[in-house]
């Protein structure tokens, strides 16, 4: 019965924050048939668009809204449009968030299969892709030593050659969109999940000694 209460009231709180999220802005019919939109692909091939644009000059002539709403003529005879928005509290957006992640917590602990599959994906948006934008909401962190500073004949390196053809043949199965990660891990059998957990926490080994370090007493 707790993890269904959970659950529905991890639902309720994202219908609210969705509903919120969707009155964040609007635009009179004057501005959206002055503004422009532009579609286009991301650096990861996703839809993005952008709103608002306006060519230079079109702008320029028109003046700023009085109290009734209606936009000042300018010396042409054009009005300016002003783009309405509506803001809701940032104390009410934290406070709801914070519900939410409560309920993620609960979730979470109590689906030990999702949970690693969130931690694996957490630790491989780290390691596998390069100029990555995306985020987990793991706050996990994790690095990776270069060793080949360290070596004074890093291509003679057996087992630095050996990893670096591992990663490279477990990227080739990864999907190319970081976006799509989570979801692609969900549906892998537990076993190639485990393997890119060890890839992960590889990746992440330092057991280097330098001159000045203070893992020293890393195990």
């Amino acid at each position: 019965m707790a993890d269904d209460e959970a659950e529905a009231k991890l639902s309720d709180v994202e219908k609210r924050i969705d509903t919120l999220n969707a009155r964040s802005e609007a635009y009179r019919a004057e501005a959206l048939e002055q503004a422009g939109t532009f579609v286009f692909l991301d650096y990861y091939g996703r839809l993005a668009i952008e709103r608002g644009f306006v060519k230079p000059g079109e702008g320029e002539a028109a003046g700023d809204e009085n109290e009734d709403g209606g936009g000042l003529p300018s010396a042409s005879g054009a009005a300016k449009p002003k783009a309405r928005s509506t803001s809701h509290s940032a104390a009410l957006i934290e406070d709801l968030s914070a519900h939410k992640t409560a309920a993620l917590c609960i979730e979470l602990a109590n689906n030990p299969d999702v949970a690693l599959v969130a931690v694996v994906h957490a630790m491989l948006l780290r390691v596998a892709y390069s100029y990555n934008s995306e985020q987990s909401a793991l706050q996990l962190s994790l690095t990776h030593e270069r060793l080949e500073p360290s070596m004074k004949d890093a291509k003679s390196c057996k087992g630095l050659s050996a990893f670096n053809d591992l990663a490279d043949s477990y990227s080739h199965h990864l999907p190319g969109n970081p976006a799509d990660l989570f979801d692609w891990l969900l549906e892998q059998p537990q076993d190639m999940v485990l393997m890119l957990l060890a890839l992960g926490a590889a990746h992440s080994v330092n057991a280097v000694e330098k001159k000045f370090t203070d893992r020293k007493e890393g195990h």
